[in-house]
C-alpha cells in the first residue's frame, strides 16, 4: 500500500532543461520535475530531462500521461484540474508501488474537490 502521506516541496513545470537551469535544480531539496505536456513534442529534450533527473535523483513525473509514464518509467503522473476523470488509469496491481498519482490545484476550491473525490495523492 502506497503511502499518503507523500509530497514533494517543489515542483518544477518544464519542457527543456539547459545549463542555468540544471544549476539551479540540483540546489534545491525534496524537488521534483514535471513534464509539462501531455504528449512528447521533442524526443531529444524529453531523453536529456530524463537523464538529467536519474543522474540526480530528483523524480520525474509526466502530465496527464499514464501511458507515457510507464513507458518511459518515470516516477508518477500529475492529474490537472482539467483532467477529474481516472477511469482510464490502470489497476494498482499493474503499477510500480513507488508509482505516485499527484492532483494538481489552483486554488482552495479545486483543492476541496479534490479532497472530497480523493485526487490529491493516490
Amino acid at each position: 500500500m502506497p503511502s499518503l502521506n507523500y509530497f514533494e516541496k517543489f515542483y518544477f513545470f518544464t519542457n527543456f532543461i539547459d545549463e542555468p537551469i540544471s544549476k539551479n535544480l540540483i540546489n534545491f531539496n525534496s524537488l521534483a520535475v514535471v513534464y509539462n505536456e501531455n504528449k512528447i513534442i521533442d524526443l531529444k529534450n524529453f531523453l536529456i530531462i530524463k537523464k538529467f533527473c536519474n543522474y540526480h535523483h530528483i523524480k520525474l513525473y509526466m502530465l496527464d500521461n499514464l501511458k507515457i509514464a510507464l513507458k518511459y518509467k518515470l516516477n508518477g503522473i500529475i492529474l490537472s484540474h482539467n483532467n477529474y476523470k481516472v477511469s482510464y488509469l490502470m489497476p494498482v496491481n499493474f503499477i510500480k508501488n513507488n508509482f505516485k498519482i499527484v492532483g494538481k490545484v489552483h486554488n482552495q476550491k479545486e483543492y476541496l474537490a479534490s479532497m472530497h473525490v480523493h485526487l490529491l495523492v493516490v
